[in-house]
């Protein structure tokens, strides 16, 4: 869901080029442009996440444990960020090999921070840091909850344990309760908005009207 986005690089490429041409004739402005891309990739994003959760949730059966729904939120926000992403390098970028290096220096930090390849644990305190502007670093954290806590250890390292190997407690605060599976979700979206607030104003001051 992170990585999807990018197969549609070229289609946000080609369509900042009709917008500049047609926003060049005064058909219309980047609030409605930017309004009806945001609502289509929300539904496009809904739907392929849902995918993904039902395939994912029939596997290993968490519709019988009601674990489903936070599980499919937490997808639908990391894909919807990932697709915000996308948008936002393409509007930056002169063009779409620029772009797709702007993206890829952003998600492989994220894939190496996000507690998974790595642990935070083992990672020098120099360069850590750079978990905290990593979204999906959040959305590792809220999954494991939904996936482990809670669930009993039957010979395999799963449950509590497990789960508090992936909590997130904010910097300079030991004794703080780790953020919470709303929370998560409010900083990935935190990271669509600022992704999309972006995404905008580069579509309306960095975009060259075309006759």
């Amino acid at each position: 869901l992170t990585l999807t986005p990018f197969a549609a690089m070229s289609f946000f490429v080609e369509d900042r080029r009709y917008f500049g041409r047609e926003s060049a004739a005064h058909l219309y402005g980047a609030i409605p442009y930017h309004a009806a891309v945001t609502v289509t990739e929300a539904l496009v994003c809904t739907a392929n996440a849902s995918i993904v959760a039902v395939l994912t949730a029939w596997l290993v059966g968490l519709p019988l444990s009601g674990r489903f729904y936070p599980m499919l939120m937490i997808m639908i926000s990391q894909h919807m960020g990932a697709s915000a992403l996308v948008q936002m390098c393409t509007r930056l970028a002169p063009n779409q090999d620029v772009a797709f290096v702007l993206g890829a220096g952003y998600v492989i930090p994220c894939l190496i921070f996000a507690n998974v390849l790595a642990r935070i644990d083992d990672i020098p305190c120099s360069v850590s840091w750079v978990r905290w502007g990593c979204e999906l670093y959040y959305a590792v954290a809220g999954l494991v909850e939904v996936e482990f806590t809670g669930v009993k250890e039957l010979g395999l390292p799963v449950g509590d344990k497990v789960a508090s190997m992936y909590k997130v407690t904010l910097p300079g605060l030991p004794e703080a309760e780790p953020l919470s599976l709303k929370q998560c979700i409010a900083c990935m979206w935190a990271f669509y908005l600022l992704f999309s607030v972006v995404g905008f104003f580069a579509l309306k001051h960095f975009n060259r009207p075309q006759i």
